[in-house]
């Protein structure tokens, strides 16, 4: 017969060798450094657990997993309280903007979607979006369709989801503005401009508002000039009065989204969160609120300091290395 678990509700400055023996077989990651306990969802904030994901998206083959630990770490930095703006941190710090990046190279669209959401959320934190300027702009430029191409297998909501990270990253700095240019963004983003009908509307007005952030940057003006382009060039589509939507944090549900629903006009996500299996036509695999901040001893992230069930494993690749410039 099961055991019931034990319950603590403090446990005070003794350590953990001094603890009964049933008391010691509980998951250490439940006792913070002052041996006191995160209850309720504030757990779901704490860095120990973003390393869990990460860790899933670095190791595990599994499409289904990949996707779901990026829908993860999409919503837990969806918002604007100080959880998620240490998850934003804790991702960069525990060196998960390189992992996130890779996977946006895959050709599964879902997995992407789900990736170059998080990444979107992510680029809300400064250092962020600094080191996605700096590293990860051609891989997401890659992502945009060529202009007047036959559509790729890519959902709106990838696209969407690439047009918020410009967005950021092109508001922020006039270098990398100069870089999405130079890696043909400006040219892809044209064509998406004027994309109508097909690709959604969503998807013309975003482009054309990330055109719109990049001709603010005047000192630019004249390269711009000196490729063929004039101001009306970077004016065309929706105009600047909706750019708030692009700016906001992207939230999603999950696989469990109304299929019915449409992808422009559902929820408060900006129409771009995870898509449903009818939506995204994917192979099925064979089986498949509000926190409080770290505290009380739990490390912080202002600044930089055996197997999934479900998941098959990489067993035989060693952990792919990271650049600490990504930190």
């Amino acid at each position: 017969m099961l055991q019931p678990l034990p319950v603590f509700t403090a446990v005070y400055e003794s350590p953990l060798s001094a603890l009964s023996d049933e008391t010691k077989d509980w998951p250490r990651m439940c006792i913070v450094s002052n041996m006191s306990i995160i209850r309720g969802p504030a757990v779901l904030w704490q860095p120990y657990v973003v390393k869990l994901y990460l860790k899933l998206l670095q190791e595990a083959s599994n499409l289904d997993t990949l996707e779901a630990s990026a829908g993860a770490i999409q919503n837990l930095a969806a918002c604007q309280f100080t959880p998620s703006a240490e998850v934003r941190a804790a991702v960069r710090v525990e060196k998960g903007l390189p992992v996130l990046v890779e996977l946006i190279r895959l050709k599964e669209d879902y997995v992407v979607c789900a990736v170059a959401t998080a990444l979107r959320n992510l680029s809300l934190d400064p250092r962020n979006r600094e080191l996605i300027g700096k590293y990860a702009l051609r891989d997401l430029i890659d992502k945009l369709p060529d202009a007047g191409a036959r559509r790729p297998p890519i959902s709106d909501q990838t696209i969407g989801a690439v047009l918020g990270i410009l967005f950021e990253v092109v508001r922020s700095s006039a270098a990398f503005t100069k870089d999405v240019h130079e890696a043909r963004g400006t040219e892809k983003l044209r064509g998406l401009a004027r994309s109508y009908p097909a690709y959604s509307h969503r998807v013309c007005k975003y482009a054309s508002q990330v055109l719109f952030m990049m001709w603010q940057h005047k000192e630019l003006h004249d390269g711009f000039k000196r490729s063929g382009l004039k101001e009306a060039d970077f004016y065309s589509g929706t105009a600047r009065g909706d750019s708030a939507t692009l700016a906001r944090p992207i939230s999603s549900q999950g696989r469990e989204r109304p299929a019915q629903a449409l992808l422009d006009d559902t929820l408060s996500s900006g129409g771009y969160g995870a898509v449903s299996d009818a939506q995204q036509r994917r192979p099925q695999p064979p089986h498949y609120q509000q926190g409080s901040p770290a505290q009380n001893g739990q490390p912080r992230y202002d600044r930089p300091p055996g197997e999934p069930l479900y998941a098959s494993v990489r067993k035989g690749n060693a952990p792919r290395g990271v650049d600490d410039s990504w930190v």
